[in-house]
């Protein structure tokens, strides 16, 4: 009895294994080397005014579970199904035109004929939703959410962040996402559900499908923002002479800053420092007031006020965490980061020319960086060379304020639709 058993489960483990159960190479036997390489390409994108429809229509569907809930409620069976009749052609619609992702694989041996290739779509399942708190509510149950952004805001549980440490001055971000997958099985399971009569299990499945929406709190630690406050009220404190308060406003920038030199990236903490020292030298000029240092201080904000925007910008969120010009898009954000820098240098700072060219330079060369993104379409390659063409005028009179401010409007309008 025993030797049927041990023979059905060699068979057996030769069949899991595949080829390799039998064809195994003896030890010290020379081996082709076995590779694989996976690589992802932009399968399906969507422009950002199809973005919005798709979050319109995923609004939608929660609307028409909302109202198929109801009609159970009110003893209306057939109202519910015609409402998951349109809710399941919403999904439908969406899962024809969500963004999709080319993933191929590949896997081959040296030297041999061996070669395997597969390549598949893997599609976008949370659909972003753009839609204020106060909106969302008539979709769905929000006020677990609305105590956690509530908590955040205040900073009072620093258990509510999720891990992050809690910060007054953060920038809080809430975004609702809704699983396209699991809504799709719950609006069928009651469906289902309503063809059998029973209207206690579609209304599970159905209540399930609004608790399943995603609620994603991002607090994201914002400095420079705070930084950028407190050296805007330092200009109108100083304008007003009142120098006691502008000495406050710039020790609090002096500690905002100091957040950011521990914990920003390599450019944020250099520049935090940059602009700490800064502050160290006119501390002890502010009670003679003038216009230097009111040009210096107003020269600070100046710089805090682009470096804020850069720690938005990077903040990934809604449909731009699912588009395939990541790449491009931080580059045109440090080169935006740079022309500010070059305007500052040119205004406030009284610096050698070479610096604000310097700049320049770093901006054109993060404008070819951005270019060489493979996902960019002929359209926004067009749109670089043009911002390129307005730096270099730029480089011919560097004191045409208004140039610098239409490069950084244009690279800010391709940063938001990228």
């Amino acid at each position: 009895m025993n030797r049927p058993i041990r023979k059905l489960t060699s068979l057996m483990i030769s069949a899991l294994l595949g080829v390799s159960a039998v064809y195994l190479p003896t030890a010290g036997a020379a081996t082709d080397p076995l590779h694989e390489d996976v690589s992802m390409a932009p399968g399906r994108n969507v422009t950002p005014q199809e973005e919005a429809i798709l979050s319109r229509a995923a609004a939608r569907v929660l609307q028409h579970i909302g109202a198929a809930r109801a009609a159970i409620h009110d003893h209306k069976p057939d109202r519910a199904t015609a409402e998951l009749a349109k809710a399941k052609d919403l999904i439908e619609i969406i899962k024809a035109a969500r963004p999709t992702t080319q993933v191929t694989d590949h896997i081959w041996v040296d030297k041999k004929h061996l070669d395997y290739k597969n390549t598949h779509q893997v599609a976008v399942d949370l659909i972003p939703i753009e839609a204020a708190l106060t909106d969302i509510e008539d979709l769905v149950p929000v006020e677990k959410l609305r105590q956690h952004v509530k908590a955040m805001q205040k900073g009072k549980k620093p258990s509510a962040a999720k891990g992050l440490d809690v910060l007054q001055d953060a920038l809080l971000y809430t975004e609702v996402d809704l699983p396209l997958a699991a809504t799709e099985q719950q609006v069928i399971a009651a469906r289902e559900a309503l063809v059998d009569k029973d209207t206690k299990r579609a209304d599970r499945a159905l209540a399930t499908a609004q608790e399943g929406v995603q609620f994603i709190s991002v607090a994201i630690e914002a400095p420079m923002a705070a930084a950028r406050d407190s050296l805007g009220q330092a200009t109108k404190d100083f304008a007003a002479k009142k120098y006691d308060l502008v000495k406050q406003d710039l020790a609090a920038a002096k500690a905002q800053l100091n957040r950011a030199v521990k914990g920003g990236d390599e450019l944020t903490r250099r520049e935090a420092a940059r602009i700490q020292k800064a502050i160290g030298n006119i501390e002890g000029k502010v009670s003679a007031g003038g216009k230097e240092t009111a040009n210096a201080i107003e020269g600070m904000w100046d710089r805090t006020v682009a470096l804020a925007e850069r720690e938005v910008e990077k903040a990934s969120m809604g449909w731009a965490k699912h588009r395939s010009t990541t790449t491009a898009r931080a580059a045109l954000i440090e080169a935006k980061q740079h022309i500010a820098f070059a305007e500052n240098l040119e205004f406030y700072a009284q610096s050698d020319p070479q610096d604000i060219f310097k700049a320049l330079d770093d901006a054109l060369r993060d404008l070819q960086q951005a270019k060489a993104d493979a996902h960019l379409g002929q359209a926004d390659q067009d749109e670089i060379d043009r911002v390129a063409g307005a730096i270099d005028g730029i480089r011919k009179d560097l004191q045409h304020r208004a140039a610098y401010t239409g490069v950084r409007q244009e690279l800010r309008q391709m940063i938001d639709r990228l």
